[in-house]
């Protein structure tokens, strides 16, 4: 199971709640203002830890493909689990759709909308943890990783094709060989039609 962590100080101040070089400053001369200000912090904060996550989670992926990626690079026998890699671009496609399909990184929540100060304080701690561009920099690297294991499945097929194809010509070959064999008189070693007529069959 993937841990992520976000550890940050924390302190009161009589000012606007803030964030700066890694210490949340919440105001505390209005509790029901400190109760809102913590819960955007926190919010934004959760998203950072989510795309945390995630970014792990590829780099699992990564790790995986690249060393296939290598392996062939150096035309080294690769040996895969049948299905392993429909199934690593099924997580992939499944970790993409997670991230694009999730609104939060994607636009401000409606929450937010009708306070400007909440809403300006989340944008500025979701700026601060550089959500966007980090989820910009994570659906790039899962184009590329979806993209490279089509290369290595298509690669991996053409070689799977060309043994079935050497095998069927091995299949032939075989069959050709005993028809040969069973055309031959080994008392003469001259070679027979079953289909030719003997003298007693002419008769």
């Amino acid at each position: 199971m993937n841990s992520e962590k976000e550890i940050m100080n924390f302190m009161e101040v009589t000012t606007i709640s803030t964030l700066n070089n890694d210490i949340v400053k919440i105001n505390c001369q209005s509790e029901n203002e400190q109760l809102l200000d913590k819960y955007t912090f926190s919010n934004a904060l959760a998203l950072s830890v989510k795309l945390g996550i995630w970014e792990a989670l590829l780099d699992n992926e990564v790790e995986f493909v690249a060393d296939l990626a290598n392996r062939l690079k150096q035309e080294k026998h690769i040996k895969i689990q049948h299905g392993l890699m429909q199934r690593k671009s099924g997580e992939l496609y499944s970790l993409k759709h997670a991230v694009n399909l999730s609104h939060d990184f994607l636009d401000t929540p409606d929450f937010y909308w009708s306070n400007s100060r909440l809403e300006n304080l989340y944008k500025k701690v979701f700026h601060y943890f550089a959500i966007a561009k980090r989820t910009k920099v994570l659906n790039e690297r899962l184009n590329f990783s979806l993209e490279l294991i089509q290369v290595i499945e298509a690669s991996l097929n053409e070689k799977k094709h060309v043994r079935l194809e050497w095998i069927i010509i091995a299949l032939i070959f075989v069959e050709v060989f005993f028809n040969i064999i069973d055309h031959v008189d080994f008392n003469t070693w001259k070679f027979t039609s079953k289909h030719s007529k003997t003298p007693d069959d002419r008769v």
